[in-house]
């Protein structure tokens, strides 16, 4: 029995003296660090937003121009028939480029300028249409066009003039 004592005391002091010699620091270690650029974010309009041309009655109508070029009269407000001077009514294009798979939102103006001269007849306003898709948008290699119609709310008899009007969109990362 006392050899067995004996036994388990060395062990036991054997055990404590591998920690009585730990060492208190460490080796030297390296850490690292890394970014990556990204392309940066752009957007340039590619198309302008067009209500061409068409004729006010004595009836409120509207001109309505779908995020994919589609268009219609309604109310007061008619063709020409095939005389488009200014052009059939088309939808503002978006071209936004970046980096590949990253989301992005898309800002819609609060706020549209209407041009000064001529001034634009009371009641005659437009509503942006909202993109189609959902933000946030992904973007994919290369361009990446958004379609963005509107309706031109004509008063009755609204004055012969070509009228503009402009607006802010902006894009971002998310």
């Amino acid at each position: 029995m006392k050899h067995s004592l004996n036994i388990l005391v060395a062990v036991a002091l054997i055990g404590l003296s591998s920690a009585a010699y730990a060492q208190n620091t460490s080796g030297p270690v390296t850490g690292y660090a890394y970014g990556t650029v990204i392309a940066g974010i752009a957007l340039v309009e590619t198309q302008d937003l067009s209500f061409g041309d068409f004729i006010s009655s004595n009836a409120v109508g509207t001109v309505v121009v779908t995020n994919t070029g589609g268009f219609s009269y309604t109310g007061g407000v008619s063709t020409p028939g095939t005389q488009h001077p200014d052009g059939t009514p088309k939808q503002a294009i978006w071209d936004v480029t970046g980096q590949a798979s990253y989301k992005f939102d898309f800002t819609a103006p609060g706020v549209i300028t209407y041009g000064a001269s001529p001034a634009w007849p009371a009641g005659m306003t437009i509503t942006l249409n909202s993109l189609a898709g959902a933000n946030p948008y992904t973007l994919t290699a290369g361009d990446n066009y958004y379609g963005q119609g509107a309706t031109l709310h004509v008063p009755p008899n609204a004055p012969p003039g070509h009228y503009t009007a402009s607006w802010v969109e902006t894009v971002n990362y998310q």
